[in-house]
């Protein structure tokens, strides 16, 4: 009998660096059971540099505007 692991995905939103006005980056992350976030393997477009990077573990912060509720990465966990 096989088994397996659910993993719920999510995305988090990270912070460009560098940028004129702020600009956040929807990257898709894995909910840790303590509630931060694992920064999957992916690309990072040509010129873009991330605040946090992928195989991060991030702290995130919920917010919600006309376009939804969403949740940004505001620091790295311990």
């Amino acid at each position: 009998m096989a088994s397996y692991i659910e993993t719920k995905m999510s995305v988090v939103h990270v912070k460009l660096i560098d940028e004129l006005i702020p600009v956040w980056r929807p990257v898709s992350a894995r909910q840790n059971e303590d509630g931060s976030y694992f920064i999957e393997a992916q690309v990072i477009p040509d010129g873009e540099e991330w605040e946090y990077n992928p195989g991060d573990n991030v702290i995130v912060e919920a917010h919600d505007n006309e376009q939804g509720k969403y949740v940004i990465a505001i620091g790295l966990r311990e």
